[in-house]
């Protein structure tokens, strides 16, 4: 695993590459809030402004975006 997060200016994204990864595709499913697992692309989808999964030579890359916000004050927030 390998976990990026990076600072585009209009967003923070982030990128989690599963080097080992094969099978189908992650998707988000039903939850069963109950379970130990199951929940990740549930919760990404709930807070990312986008999210998307690629797949290249180096393995599957889940990504997500999240929009910059302003806080009281025009600090910055996420």
């Amino acid at each position: 695993m390998n976990l990026t997060v990076t600072d585009t200016g209009r967003c923070l994204r982030v990128d989690v590459l599963d080097e080992g990864s094969s099978g189908r595709a992650p998707r988000v499913g039903e939850i069963d809030f109950v379970s130990d697992h199951g929940r990740g692309l549930w919760l990404v989808e709930r807070i990312a402004a986008r999210w998307g999964v690629r797949e290249d030579e180096a393995g599957r890359t889940v990504w997500f975006e999240m929009a910059e916000r302003r806080g009281p004050g025009g600090t910055e927030s996420l």
